[in-house]
């Protein structure tokens, strides 16, 4: 049997030439190790990050005593393994070298059997500055490589494969430094091991899945062994293997009698299988190794078509439109992140309706965990290599070294039918065409730096993919064009930043889709109890040196005030501002995503920057670092709904147009009435109609005087509703003037609040029209039912508040705001 013995215990850290050892968390990281000894002071907190920058300079010392068995010496084979180690290092055992490391992203392993010994052993690991490091390979580059993000004059983040955002990015710190970020551990075992189990659908049909199992293994010496293949408690298949010593690789068929499909969410059951592997000596099991997986086609159609080239994914046979957003790490601190963080993320993706979340190029590749919960949730993933916003060299050494990254990360993840597509990198092609770059590098070596670009992103990672993974799709970079040249909207997948320029309006969302839109967004401000726990109430202002640090992308500040004040009345204090630019946000993304969906077919993907934060700030989330959801998270069920009620208006006319995501038709019943804010309904209309599966459709044009004359709009809004057989399918409140011409009343809102045993059920009535109201806690982590959401008059509403820390919330915890509680009179 296989026997590892985890390292976690007992580490000591210093910086080199110190005399003192300090205590070190193992996985860990040397900020965090740091700070748990008092050494630097909370980053997070104000702009204390400025007082950490010393770190990234320096070489740290990580070193352990464990103890060994005989009964592990025993063993054939013993190996040193780290999952991860950040990230130039060298590796030494009882004062023996046994490993040099030059890359976070990678496993390290080293043959360890005959450096170890009965009793206490001692692991010493020294890092060197990854800035430093990166400065030697900086000096003798013979070219520029911009990385327009890298906060610092020195960009040597090109060089260095750790974490590019450490590096400094838009919206968080410069943080740059090592550890020993993921598990640490021995593997001892005898005869062989299985290394890897790559699970291949080879045929499959209604009646019959034709599986193959790939399977690496690692004999000790030369000998017989049995392979077989299990599904539950059943053999499916087996075969006798002559094992040598290294590695080989063996193949072994078998069948699935009317295979389950794994379907994304919203189309039906994600179902796995689990798919076990036993190894068997002559005498004894050696090893079991158990895969789950499920079974689907996941095919990138490009073709042409009258409006250039589609792009979009068929999921067993159906085009899928994509909703969801871009990830980034819930911490800075990857070993910070905890199952419970990511369990809440994805199921918060599952329950706003989403099917896809793109893993940002400017991070990590996540834990196997956040693999597995979108396994189960059907949540696809379009993964990116870790190549972000820079020009990356291309020299023999770098090449070797991402060929090893990418096998590692490519065997480790292809068994999870979740990934849906593997993607080059973020934007990299985009600023070589757009952002100066060429300028920066200098004419006469911009025809090389594009061959090296193209050496790496079209040679060396498809080179790999065709290896070990060729059945997935592959795409060089993000955006990028069908021809794979810079990003348009008639072809491949399109960002949209032009929002960010002055003087470029909310309905630009409108007029700029593409035909997969994988990046777009809207910056907003976090929850007041998420400002607290960074800043002091003397920061409590946009403009106060803490938000701008906290914010940290120039201009962001003036986007969010620019748009605001076109759409609201002037905040009245800076609660109000952060309630209003989540509001903001959520009615820039509103615009966008219903862009994206009217256009459907010929746009197939929405997927909105960014879905989470890695640390407290000011940003395009929709869930703030700390777990708190801004009014965007509340509202996109609704944007991403299987039906959506999509109005508009002009100076001519009132249209509604359904979306439906739905495999089927659907007959139902669309109501539209104009109300005032006394809850008097002014006029409506009523018909039945029928939408196709997976259409959007325009079901409603009537002109705009015939339902305006004589009303004062100020007053009313337009209530939609399409219900099925007295189900709500999908409901809209309209409003035919700005949100700031709105004469909204004080809606006297009573509430009600009740202890039950998820939380607090909270009863809301209130006598006029209520403009999206906000309950909030002072409690941490405390989410809700519902939030941000219009009332009509005279309508009760329940909403469940759920706490995550505590049992029971009293009710000063509670206070609710809307528009109106907003205005400065």
């Amino acid at each position: 049997m296989i026997r590892q013995l985890f390292l976690h215990q007992n580490w000591v850290f210093r910086k080199k030439g110190d005399i003192e050892w300090l205590p070190a968390t193992v996985p860990g990281s040397v900020h965090t190790d740091l700070l748990s000894n008092g050494k630097i002071p909370d980053p997070f907190f104000r702009q204390q990050f400025l007082a950490s920058q010393w770190v990234e300079n320096e070489d740290w010392e990580y070193s352990c005593r464990f103890t060994v068995d005989e009964e592990m010496l025993e063993r054939d084979q013993i190996e040193l393994v780290f999952e991860g180690l950040d990230t130039f290092a060298n590796v030494s055992l009882n004062n023996i070298p046994v490993l040099h490391t030059c890359n976070m992203y990678r496993q390290w392993k080293a043959e360890v059997k005959q450096h170890l010994k009965v009793g206490e052993n001692i692991l010493l690991i020294h890092f060197q500055s990854p800035v430093k490091t990166g400065e030697k390979y900086l000096r003798l580059a013979q070219l520029t490589y911009p990385a327009n993000n890298e906060k610092s004059e020195t960009k040597v983040s090109p060089f260095v494969r750790r974490v590019p955002y450490t590096f400094g990015w838009d919206w968080c710190p410069r943080l740059v430094g090592c550890g020993i970020w993921r598990p640490v551990y021995l593997n001892g075992w005898n005869t062989a091991t299985i290394e890897h189990v790559h699970i291949v659908p080879a045929s499959v049909t209604e009646e019959r899945a034709l599986i193959k199992a790939e399977i690496i293994l690692k004999g000790a010496y030369r000998g017989r062994c049995f392979l077989s293949v299990w599904l539950n408690d059943t053999v499916l298949a087996g075969s006798e293997v002559t094992m040598r010593k290294g590695e080989q690789t063996e193949e072994i068929e078998f069948v699935i009698e009317r295979p389950k499909r794994w379907w994304p969410n919203g189309l039906g059951r994600a179902h796995l299988y689990e798919i076990s592997v036993v190894l068997e000596d002559e005498t004894r099991r050696v090893q079991k190794k158990t895969i789950k997986t499920g079974i689907r086609t996941v095919e990138l159609v490009q073709e042409p078509d009258a409006k250039g080239v589609s792009f979009y994914f068929r999921v067993n046979g159906i085009p899928v439109f994509m909703k969801g957003a871009n990830w980034v790490p819930p911490d800075f601190f990857p070993h910070r992140v905890t199952r419970q963080q990511y369990k809440q993320l994805i199921d918060s993706c599952r329950e706003a309706n989403m099917n896809m979340l793109r893993v940002w190029g400017g991070a990590y590749y996540e834990d196997d965990y956040f693999y597995e919960l979108c396994d189960e949730a059907g949540i696809l993933v379009w993964q990116d290599f870790m190549f972000a916003c820079a020009m990356y060299p291309a020299d023999r050494e770098f090449l070797q070294n991402v060929k090893e990254e990418i096998k590692d990360n490519v065997i480790r993840l292809r068994n999870h039918p979740c990934i849906a597509i593997w993607c080059g990198n973020n934007e990299v092609l985009e600023g070589f065409h757009y952002w100066g770059w060429q300028e920066e590098i200098g004419k006469p070596f911009v025809k090389k730096a594009f061959d090296e670009y193209k050496k790496l992103f079209h040679e060396t990672i498809p080179s790999v993919l065709e290896k070990y993974d060729p059945e997935r799709p592959y795409r060089p970079s993000s955006p990028s064009s069908f021809m794979l040249g810079p990003p348009e909207l008639t072809s491949g997948d399109f960002h949209y930043w032009e929002i960010i320029k002055k003087d470029i309006p909310l309905s630009s969302y409108t007029s700029n889709v593409g035909r997969f839109m994988s990046e777009y967004g809207f910056k907003s401000y976090p929850a007041l109890e998420t400002i607290k726990q960074y800043a002091l109430p003397e920061d409590y202002d946009p403009r106060s040196e803490v938000m701008e640090a906290h914010q940290g992308w120039p201009g962001g500040r003036e986007l969010v005030e620019r748009h605001l004040l076109e759409e609201f009345r002037p905040p009245k204090d800076f609660e109000s501002f952060v309630y209003l630019s989540q509001l903001m946000q959520s009615l820039a993304l509103k615009t966008a995503i219903e862009a994206h969906r009217k256009a459907k077919p010929s746009c197939m993907g929405s997927l909105y920057w960014q879905l989470d934060d890695c640390w407290p700030c000011a940003s395009w989330s929709g869930i703030d670092y700390y777990g708190n959801y801004k009014a965007i998270q509340y509202h996109l069920k609704n944007y991403f709904a299987p039906v959506l009620i999509i109005p508009s208006a002009d100076k001519k006319k009132i249209e509604i147009t359904i979306v439906s995501d739905l495999p089927h038709t659907i007959s139902a019943t669309l109501q539209v009435q104009l109300i005032d804010f006394d809850g008097i309904i002014k006029k409506s209309f009523r018909s039945q109609l029928r939408s196709g599966s997976g259409v959007s459709r325009s079901c409603f044009q009537q002109p705009i005087l015939e339902w305006t004359r004589d009303i004062d709009l100020r007053y009313t809004v337009l209530h939609i509703a399409l219900t099925e057989k007295l189900r709500l399918l999908s409901e809209k409140l309209f409003f035919l003037v700005p949100v700031s011409q709105l004469e909204l009343p004080d809606p006297k809102i009573r509430a009600e609040f009740e202890p039950v045993a998820s939380g607090t059920r909270i009863i809301l009535n209130t006598s006029g029209f209520a403009k999206n109201v906000f309950i909030a806690c002072s409690l941490p982590q405390t989410r809700f039912s519902d939030n941000f959401f219009d009332m009509l008059p005279g309508e009760e509403k329940e909403v469940l508040a759920f706490h995550s820390l505590v049992s029971e919330a009293p009710e000063s915890a509670f206070r609710i705001l809307t528009v109106r509680d907003t205005y400065c009179s």
